[in-house]
């Protein structure tokens, strides 16, 4: 028995769409520093207390398993005052990846601060911040950090595809799906991302402040993020299409995609053997038959 044809080229082209399937983007892209926030006091003696590594141990059992943690330390070897820190994680990072992130970005503390009371780092996957106990507060809209692409995006057909991606931004974070949400319209992607003990309503309302920011600061630039003390959102414009997965942030996409069409392929093997088995059996039979005659 014949395999059809038809059989033949639909599991072949699976096999092709298999073997082209784009890779996920480097998780080393997950620890490029975005900004640093230091304070321009320092702990006493230009030496950094225990409680700040006490604090970044804490923090850091706990970035396997949660996108977002905050708690304090306090020893009495730094006089009795305690230390706050928090970290938080991008909403599509995996645990793994989540805590590589936070170790990155917690190790970079002294590097670009040294012993300064204060410390945030912000890297692409995620925040870590520490800050002594009385540290002046900001608002939580306060504008933190902006970065703007250069050139053009493409006119008033760019901005409104841009200012649609936004408006679904800030209709969809904080809702259902969270305090993080990513979406894409046409050849825009964008995303919004605000701090984990945030109400809905509260998110909602740092993003569009987030918005307003952006929209005033990069104009119309090709891509620009804004990071707010308690939110940030990101856009970029891809007038070729946006790459499979919008990024980074599409390595899961990316991940399932290849085991749902190769577990596909796998299925597509065990049909052939199996019509091939079956044609040796109608063969074996038919020739049984002749002898019989």
């Amino acid at each position: 028995m014949a395999i059809p044809r038809a059989l033949l080229l639909l599991l072949l082209h699976v096999a092709v769409v298999v073997v082209l399937s784009p890779m996920p983007v480097s998780s080393a892209d997950l620890y490029a520093l975005v900004y640093k926030g230091c304070s321009n006091q320092s702990f006493p003696g230009g030496m950094v207390p225990p409680t700040v590594a006490a604090l970044s141990s804490t923090l850091s059992a706990q970035s396997t398993s949660a996108k977002f943690y905050k708690t304090s330390s306090s020893s009495s070897s730094s006089g009795g005052a305690s230390v706050f820190g928090l970290f938080q994680c991008r909403g599509d990072l995996s645990g793994s990846d989540c805590a590589a992130c936070v170790s990155r970005a917690m190790s970079s503390w002294s590097e670009v601060c040294g012993a300064s009371v204060a410390a945030r780092v912000q890297l692409t996957g995620c925040l870590a911040l520490y800050e002594i106990s009385g540290f002046p507060q900001v608002s939580g809209t306060q504008m933190l950090f902006k970065t703007c692409g250069t050139g053009g995006g493409g006119g008033t057909d760019f901005e409104m595809r841009r200012d649609t991606a936004f408006a679904q931004l800030e209709a969809s974070v904080g809702g259902s799906n969270g305090l993080f949400y990513a979406t894409s319209y046409q050849q825009v992607y964008a995303m919004a991302q605000c701090e984990g003990e945030l109400s809905s309503g509260d998110c909602g309302q740092c993003v569009t402040q987030a918005v307003q920011h952006v929209e005033v600061e990069c104009g119309g630039a090709p891509s620009g993020q804004v990071y707010l003390e308690k939110c940030y959102i990101s856009y970029s414009y891809y007038p070729h299409g946006i790459p499979h997965g919008g990024g980074i942030g599409g390595q899961q996409t990316a991940k399932t995609v290849a085991i749902v069409l190769g577990g596909a392929v796998g299925l597509g093997f065990v049909v052939i053997c199996l019509l091939f088995a079956r044609s040796l059996v109608k063969k074996k039979e038919g020739n049984s038959a002749l002898v019989e005659c």
